[in-house]
């Protein structure tokens, strides 16, 4: 559990049937059908974050807005050695969306694949912001400050971060990978104090149900 006394932090499993499950009834109500496993597993914490989490936190309605941490240089076509914004976030705002959107089923996936697109720089944290980061593919190992000395950047654990909301992905590692039964991934996820219960439970029953409230 974390230090912080705002927050819980906690452990989630999904195995390979599971998210083949996931990501077969993500791709058939997606056009065009390019959803990766990772769109549609994002797309699965979001949902329960959204809906099981934050669901009757304020009288209003609540932003979520979705961030990934990437590499700027590499966007910006910047050299190798600036390090004045070498690790930036791309930014995804995500309003409610109406009964007529959510008929669609899609609107969560498609979130989670416009980070890719948009590219809008934004401030680093904000307590509001919900984080969604693969670190297995963390895309800045190195750094270098033009002196040919090299940092290596190792990956953060979500206790160390003064945020709320952080999922960090990790591909897990299964000694019988390809059973149906194996994990495929583990999240750490940040959720306000005293929520993490709710989270859990949230993700046992889209899983029981086969994702079938899922898509509405």
């Amino acid at each position: 559990m974390s230090t912080y006394p705002w927050k819980d932090t906690l452990q989630v499993s999904l195995s390979a049937g599971d998210l083949s499950t996931l990501v077969q009834k993500a791709r058939a109500r997606l056009h065009p059908k390019t959803c990766s496993t990772q769109d549609a597993f994002k797309a699965c914490l979001l949902k329960a974050m959204k809906h099981v989490v934050y669901n009757g936190l304020t009288l209003h309605p609540r932003v979520t807005r979705i961030f990934a941490i990437v590499d700027a240089r590499k966007a910006r076509n910047m050299a190798r050695e600036y390090f004045g914004t070498g690790i930036t976030a791309i930014d995804t705002p995500y309003l409610s969306a109406s009964k007529k959107k959510l008929a669609k089923g899609d609107e969560w996936i498609q979130s989670i694949q416009a980070i890719n697109g948009l590219m809008d720089l934004a401030p680093a944290f904000d307590t509001d912001t919900l984080y969604v980061d693969d670190w297995t593919k963390v895309s800045m190992e190195e750094i270098n400050f033009g002196q040919e000395q090299h940092m290596f950047c190792q990956p953060l654990e979500v206790e160390a971060l003064p945020v709320r909301n952080w999922c960090m992905i990790y591909s897990a590692k299964a000694a019988d990978a390809g059973d149906a039964n194996s994990l495929e991934y583990q999240v750490q996820v940040v959720v306000p104090k005293g929520r993490a219960a709710e989270l859990i439970n949230g993700i046992v029953t889209d899983v029981q149900d086969g994702f079938d409230e899922y898509f509405w």
